[in-house]
């Protein structure tokens, strides 16, 4: 089962993570406001959306958030900056709908812990689940 800040082997497009230093304004502002990681080589991200004609769409950085407080950090810059925000789910986007040129990219995917607990009405289990689960790591859960 994945952690409460979700998988770390989830992939990234290198293994260090990214600093201010490599990132252009707003996106070093935003390396410094979030816990998450935030890539600026956004040309060697590992996006994975299944259709090969949303890969010269290109954001001007991703974050990966560990938390609600990353995205809403993310949220409030881009709407100071003025700057075109996406997001990603766990899952593909066979029409792009997903990604905006030069956008602050908010890749869920991070987010994709699961935890049972019984029924609140006592009567089988409740699933909790993060924005980034997929439907194959529900049903693992399971």
């Amino acid at each position: 089962a994945a952690s409460a800040l979700g998988d770390p082997s989830w992939p990234r497009a290198s293994g260090e993570r990214r600093t201010a230093t490599a990132c252009a304004p707003p996106c070093a502002a935003l390396a410094q406001r979030v816990a998450g990681e935030v890539v600026c080589n956004v040309a060697a991200y590992k996006f994975n959306w299944g259709n090969k004609i949303c890969d010269g769409i290109l954001p001007r950085c991703v974050l990966r958030p560990v938390g609600a407080a990353d995205v809403a950090a993310a949220v409030a810059l881009a709407q100071a900056e003025s700057i075109p925000l996406s997001y990603r789910s766990g899952g593909h986007s066979y029409t792009c709908n997903s990604i905006k040129a030069d956008s602050l990219h908010i890749d869920l995917r991070s987010l994709n812990a699961v935890q049972l607990h019984p029924a609140t009405n006592g009567n089988g289990t409740e699933m909790t689940f993060g924005a980034g689960q997929i439907m194959r790591g529900l049903l693992d859960a399971l």
